[in-house]
Protein backbone atom coordinates (compact mmCIF):
# COMPACT_ATOMS: atom_id res chain seq x y z
CA UNK A 1 0.00 0.00 0.00
CA UNK A 2 2.92 2.73 0.66
CA UNK A 3 4.46 1.23 -2.34
CA UNK A 4 1.60 2.70 -4.33
CA UNK A 5 2.45 6.27 -3.54
CA UNK A 6 5.17 6.41 -6.01
CA UNK A 7 3.17 5.31 -8.85
CA UNK A 8 1.85 9.34 -9.33
CA UNK A 9 4.97 10.60 -8.67
CA UNK A 10 7.43 8.82 -9.63
CA UNK A 11 6.46 5.25 -11.25
CA UNK A 12 10.14 3.74 -11.61
CA UNK A 13 10.37 3.58 -7.85
CA UNK A 14 6.92 1.83 -7.97
CA UNK A 15 8.25 -1.05 -6.83
CA UNK A 16 8.76 -4.04 -4.65
CA UNK A 17 12.26 -6.11 -4.27
CA UNK A 18 11.68 -8.90 -2.69
CA UNK A 19 14.62 -11.48 -1.45
CA UNK A 20 14.34 -15.04 -0.67
CA UNK A 21 10.37 -14.54 -0.13
CA UNK A 22 7.17 -15.88 -0.65
CA UNK A 23 4.37 -13.52 -2.52
CA UNK A 24 0.75 -14.03 -1.47
CA UNK A 25 -1.06 -14.31 -4.18
CA UNK A 26 -3.34 -11.70 -2.34
CA UNK A 27 -0.52 -9.15 -2.26
CA UNK A 28 0.15 -9.57 -6.26
CA UNK A 29 -3.27 -8.86 -7.10
CA UNK A 30 -3.35 -5.77 -5.31
CA UNK A 31 0.04 -4.61 -6.36
CA UNK A 32 -0.59 -5.17 -10.43
CA UNK A 33 -4.11 -3.08 -9.47
CA UNK A 34 -2.79 -0.69 -7.95
CA UNK A 35 0.32 -0.47 -10.36
CA UNK A 36 3.31 -1.49 -8.63
CA UNK A 37 6.10 -3.73 -9.40
CA UNK A 38 7.11 -6.73 -7.66
CA UNK A 39 10.76 -8.27 -8.29
CA UNK A 40 11.19 -11.60 -6.86
CA UNK A 41 14.17 -14.15 -6.31
CA UNK A 42 15.83 -16.44 -4.59
CA UNK A 43 19.27 -15.32 -5.47
CA UNK A 44 20.18 -11.59 -5.00
CA UNK A 45 22.11 -11.11 -8.20
CA UNK A 46 19.00 -12.25 -10.10
CA UNK A 47 17.09 -9.73 -8.22
CA UNK A 48 19.63 -6.93 -8.94
CA UNK A 49 19.71 -8.03 -12.60
CA UNK A 50 16.01 -7.64 -13.20
CA UNK A 51 16.03 -4.66 -11.25
CA UNK A 52 18.60 -2.88 -13.37
CA UNK A 53 17.00 -4.20 -16.65
CA UNK A 54 13.78 -3.02 -15.62
CA UNK A 55 15.35 0.61 -14.89
CA UNK A 56 16.59 0.68 -18.45
CA UNK A 57 13.72 -0.43 -20.61
CA UNK A 58 12.33 2.49 -18.73
CA UNK A 59 14.91 5.01 -19.25
CA UNK A 60 14.86 3.82 -23.08
CA UNK A 61 10.74 4.41 -23.32
CA UNK A 62 11.81 8.00 -21.68
CA UNK A 63 13.89 8.44 -24.26
CA UNK A 64 11.89 7.46 -27.22
CA UNK A 65 9.29 9.53 -25.99
CA UNK A 66 11.27 13.10 -25.23
CA UNK A 67 13.17 12.36 -28.48
CA UNK A 68 10.29 14.28 -30.63
CA UNK A 69 11.00 17.39 -28.30
CA UNK A 70 14.55 17.11 -28.32
CA UNK A 71 16.12 19.96 -30.45
CA UNK A 72 20.04 20.04 -31.30
CA UNK A 73 21.03 24.10 -32.29
CA UNK A 74 22.59 24.41 -35.38
CA UNK A 75 23.92 27.75 -37.08
CA UNK A 76 23.54 26.85 -40.88
CA UNK A 77 24.42 29.05 -44.27
CA UNK A 78 22.04 28.58 -47.49
CA UNK A 79 24.17 27.55 -50.17
CA UNK A 80 20.93 27.53 -53.01
CA UNK A 81 17.54 27.35 -52.85
CA UNK A 82 15.94 24.68 -55.32
CA UNK A 83 12.29 25.30 -54.53
CA UNK A 84 11.08 28.29 -52.50
CA UNK A 85 6.89 27.49 -52.09
CA UNK A 86 5.59 24.81 -49.66
CA UNK A 87 8.08 22.69 -49.01
CA UNK A 88 10.71 24.56 -49.43
CA UNK A 89 14.33 23.12 -50.22
CA UNK A 90 17.22 24.91 -49.33
CA UNK A 91 21.17 23.47 -50.25
CA UNK A 92 22.79 24.21 -46.69
CA UNK A 93 25.84 24.23 -45.29
CA UNK A 94 26.15 23.14 -41.36
CA UNK A 95 28.26 25.86 -39.87
CA UNK A 96 27.71 24.88 -35.78
CA UNK A 97 25.84 22.18 -34.52
CA UNK A 98 23.84 18.89 -35.88
CA UNK A 99 21.10 18.80 -37.55
CA UNK A 100 19.15 16.46 -37.33
CA UNK A 101 15.01 14.96 -38.16
CA UNK A 102 12.64 17.05 -36.52
CA UNK A 103 15.13 20.48 -35.79
CA UNK A 104 13.30 23.24 -36.32
CA UNK A 105 14.17 25.68 -38.75
CA UNK A 106 13.85 29.80 -38.22
CA UNK A 107 15.67 32.49 -40.38
CA UNK A 108 16.34 35.76 -37.98
CA UNK A 109 16.41 39.23 -39.38
CA UNK A 110 18.21 41.88 -37.75
CA UNK A 111 16.36 45.55 -38.22
CA UNK A 112 19.45 47.46 -38.57
CA UNK A 113 18.26 50.89 -36.87
CA UNK A 114 16.78 49.14 -33.71
CA UNK A 115 18.99 46.23 -33.80
CA UNK A 116 15.60 44.00 -32.71
CA UNK A 117 15.78 40.61 -34.30
CA UNK A 118 12.96 39.42 -35.59
CA UNK A 119 12.40 35.37 -36.34
CA UNK A 120 10.52 33.68 -38.62
CA UNK A 121 9.97 30.24 -38.44
CA UNK A 122 10.16 28.44 -41.45
CA UNK A 123 9.08 24.38 -40.39
CA UNK A 124 11.11 21.80 -39.71
CA UNK A 125 14.07 19.34 -41.40
CA UNK A 126 12.38 16.22 -42.98
CA UNK A 127 15.16 14.91 -44.95
CA UNK A 128 19.44 14.85 -43.66
CA UNK A 129 21.54 15.31 -46.86
CA UNK A 130 24.25 13.10 -47.65
CA UNK A 131 28.05 14.55 -47.54
CA UNK A 132 29.35 15.85 -50.86
CA UNK A 133 32.51 14.01 -51.45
Amino acid sequence: MRCAIMVDRAPEFAVLLCFDVKIDKDAEETAAEMGVKIFSANIIYHLFDSFTAYQKELLELKRKEAAGSAVFPCVLRIIQIFRSRDPIILGVDVVEGSIRVGTPIAAVKVNESTNEKTIYSLGKMYFIPLPCV
